[in-house]
């Protein structure tokens, strides 16, 4: 294995485990300069690899590159029975001369499948070699020296192993003959898959169990919430973002792996890459087994949901990095140098964040073979992606070592788990800070655990709107990618270095010695924004809301601090039309009339004890609703005598205006009659009209704001009969006067009889619905409105219109009117 620092940059997180001392000597006398001298004494048995045809790989061959000759598969098992797959006629080079590949190719009748130029994806710094992937004739191999060839290249090299086919014992003979000959070169190794403030989001209407029964609110879940015994706070970090304004910023993360079939449970800038000729990205199922042989056709989809599910959509899950990260689904055969072209090509699609969701354990004896792909996911961290990977759902301790000679071995190299450049990710049981027994784990190597288990969305398999459950690091691993994306939304300027840094300084440690650290998403975020500034969320409004023109509203946030909790804080009101509304301490809401109509942006300003502030605005729009104008006066089919008093009457209504009424003076009154007494003003207007004949009269409401409305009564003007009757004004309570209908009032009225005939007889009445009563029998009367209709028989709410009718009898029988009307509101 590899004997530099994991992370380079992070010395103090561990160095790998060594295969032993001697290994080490091996490896890097090899790698420097060929040369094996001065590397200890004594050797263990040689090593020995028979064919067992009984051994079966999951998947027989990987897609071709050309279109026409599939890739063969083989296993290798060791005698602790660890299996690893590899492709059986493929080498892996890595060297600066174009020669030394030409050399080989010709020496192997062979040919060169793909070529992996680091300068072309901005590797050039790294200092990474070339790569290419040569496929070989392995007929030509020779058995005889393998064992020889094994020991050449790590002398502490043992043990008894199996593999499935002969050409995979040629392949390994091959490899092993050209690395004991100096040669960096490797085996193709194969792995298998292993919408904030409110703190309440929606995803899919019904789901599996975690843990208690299924909530659609992602704040309450156990791998995302606060409070939870794993308390890794993913909800609260994105709600910390929104309040800091972080959550424009976009991070480009990558999925390694097959089977993707994207829906609306990804952001809508999502982009894709295949890298296996002749197949779409989308679509295409995933070509290889998962975990215990299973089939896993949407094992990408599933990876990618548990990073960076969308949510709040009401759909389907919602993963870490949903919010902020760019999806970039990279359909990639799971052999690792395949894995190296894919991450090249999203290195070039801008990904940030790479995830592989798979995994190989190579036998010690081969590990020498991976050196290639140890180098290459070394260089891309180097130059700033920051690569994850799951440590594999074995129960296995992947630093597992023996003793040999008195020197201690790690047995089994897993790939990419344990590569320089890599994060290991480890899974924890449900709700716990235990490890899940089928999850990996390894004090140097796995780096971080997440949750196991997890609730992830849709795919074609099970395409209804479910929140399904799933297990395994296949999800831990894509889960901490997406956190590692909230960090760097959190501060783009960051490193991949510092990205790293602030997951694992700010993971809290376990109980079980075989969890190294567990991630925590609210502190790694709270660490890059720094001190938390207050959240303020609007309760009454929302952006773009319209509100009634000098009307009182009820104006509230809440305003709340992750230090300072709530209430909190300084909190300012202002308007950029009215200017400051309203401050205080632990404000909460006021009432307010907006007293000019047009467009104005409310913000709300919070500071809380550390001086941190925090700015929220909301846009209105204050309107202006037109008046309306009802006439009562004259009723439909009224008529009235030439040169004989008469009062018109109306009322203009306006919800703008103090008791929503218009005042008097801003009614004009006009006829269609040029020779009539108008214009007038007023709500009541006593007149007499000269002429005879059928008229319109119109009456215009105006509001202070201009706005206005019109409306119109005919009136018939009759020639004077011999004998008037009475002229009726009713002088209290005016048309729709705001009256309780508990009070006493006064009902007056005037009248008088043109022939000055004697005595008027006064009957005032009351009309509602279908019913009348009489309330009096003269000039004044005193009448309180609820001993007369029933109000209790009417629903809280109602509106009754109640027409007050004052009749005046002259002596020679001749009658008199007038009427206005009343609004009451019940009110129970």
């Amino acid at each position: 294995m590899s004997t530099h620092s994991k992370h380079p940059s992070h010395d103090s997180r561990g160095r790998r485990a060594p295969l032993s001392t001697l290994a080490m000597c091996l490896l890097g006398a090899l790698l420097l300069s060929g040369s094996l001298t001065g590397c200890g004494s004594e050797s263990p048995p040689p090593p020995t690899i028979e064919v067992d045809q009984t051994i079966v790989p999951p998947v027989t061959s990987l897609p071709s590159f050309d279109g026409v000759d599939e890739r063969p598969v083989a296993t290798i098992e060791d005698e602790d029975g660890n299996r690893g797959e590899f492709v059986s006629n493929e080498l892996w080079l890595s060297v600066h001369d174009d020669a030394e590949v030409d050399a080989l190719v010709e020496r192997w009748n062979g040919d060169v499948l793909v070529t992996f130029d680091p300068m072309s994806h901005g590797l050039d710094a790294s200092g990474m070699p070339k790569q290419y992937l040569v496929r070989v004739d392995t007929a030509a191999a020779d058995l005889t020296n393998l064992a020889t060839d094994l020991q050449s290249i790590d002398a502490s090299a043992t043990g008894a192993h199996a593999v499935s086919s002969e050409q995979g014992l040629e392949l390994i003979a091959i490899a092993a003959q050209e690395a004991s000959a100096g040669a960096a070169v490797g085996m193709n190794w194969v792995g298998n898959g292993a919408d904030y403030r409110s703190q309440r989001v929606e995803e899919a209407p019904a789901g599996d169990v975690l843990v208690d029964d299924y909530d659609r609110n992602a704040f309450t879940w156990p791998t995302h919430s606060v409070g939870s015994t794993q308390n890794i706070g993913v909800a609260e970090a994105w709600r910390l973002l929104d309040i800091a304004g972080r959550l424009d910023n976009r991070v480009t993360l990558a999925v390694l792996d097959g089977g993707f079939a994207p829906d609306r449970d990804f952001s809508d800038d999502w982009d894709s890459i295949s890298n296996i000729p002749f197949r779409d990205a989308i679509g295409t199922e995933n070509l290889f087994k998962c975990s215990g042989g299973g089939d896993c056709p949407y094992h990408g989809t599933n990876s990618a949901s548990a990073a960076m599910a969308l949510p709040d959509n009401r759909f389907g899950s919602a993963g870490p990095g949903g919010p902020v990260a760019k999806p970039l689904f990279v359909l990639t055969a799971p052999d690792m140098f395949t894995s190296v072209t894919a991450l090249g090509k999203a290195r070039l699609k801008g990904a940030k964040i790479a995830n592989m969701s798979y995994r190989v354990p190579v036998p010690v004896v081969l590990a020498w073979s991976v050196l290639p792909f140890d180098a290459a996911t070394a260089a891309f961290h180097q130059t700033g992606m920051l690569l994850f990977a799951s440590a594999g759902n074995a129960g296995e301790n992947v630093d597992h070592s023996k003793g040999l000679f008195g020197i201690e071995v790690e047995t089994t190299w897993h790939t990419p788990c344990e590569n320089a450049g890599v994060i290991c990710v480890g899974g924890l049981r449900t709700n716990s800070l235990e490890r899940d027994p089928s999850s990996n784990y390894g004090k140097k190597q796995v780096d971080i655990f997440a949750p196991f288990s997890f609730l992830l969305g849709p795919d074609p398999e099970r395409p209804d709107n479910w929140a399904q459950r799933k297990q395994g690091t296949s999800f831990s691993s894509p889960f901490v990618a997406g956190i590692a994306a909230l960090i760097w939304a959190a501060d783009p300027s960051l490193t991949a270095d510092e990205v790293e840094r602030a997951l694992i300084d700010t993971a809290r440690p376990s109980a079980d010695k075989r969890v190294r650290r567990v991630v925590n998403a609210l502190d790694a975020v709270l660490s890059v924004i720094g001190e938390a500034p207050p959240s303020i969320l609007f309760d009454s409004l929302e952006d773009g809301d319209r509100i009634q023109l000098n009307s009182e509203v009820f104006l509230s946030a809440t305003v709340e601090d992750l230090e300072d909790g709530i209430p909190c804080c300084t909190v300012a009101w202002s308007s950029d039309v009215d200017g400051s509304l309203a401050s205080g301490e632990g404000f909460v809401g006021f009432y307010h009339a907006f007293e000019t109509p047009g467009s104005q942006t409310l913000t709300v300003t919070a500071t809380d004890s550390d001086s941190e502030t925090t700015v929220h605005s909301v846009s209105i729009d204050v309107f202006n609703t037109p008046p309306t104008v009802e006439i009562s006066t004259p009723e439909p089919g009224a008529m009235t005598f030439v040169n004989y008093p008469y009062v018109l009457r109306a009322t203009g209504f306006d919800v703008n205006e103090p008791d929503q009424r218009l005042d008097c003076e801003s009614l004009v009154w006009t006829s269609d009659v040029a020779s009539d007494p108008f214009p007038q003003t007023g709500c009541t207007v006593p007149v007499e009209f000269s002429s005879v004949g059928l008229r319109t009269i119109f009456v215009t409401g105006t509001d202070p704001q201009g706005r206005s409305a019109t409306t119109e009564a005919t009136l018939a003007v009759m020639s004077a009969p011999p004998n008037l009757p009475p002229a009726v004004t009713i002088t209290s309570p005016n048309a729709y006067e705001n009256i309780n209908y508990g009070s006493t009032i006064t009902l007056s009225g005037a009248a008088s009889d043109p022939e000055a005939s004697g005595t008027l007889v006064y009957t005032w009445t009351a009309h509602w619905d279908t019913s009348s009563v009489v309330l009096g029998k003269s000039r004044e009367v005193q009448w309180r409105p609820r001993d007369t209709i029933p109000f209790l028989d009417y629903d809280d709410g109602d509106v009754i219109q109640v027409q007050l009718r004052l009749d005046v009898r002259d002596q020679e029988g001749n009658v008199g009117s007038d009427a206005v009307w009343l609004r009451f509101s019940v009110i129970k």
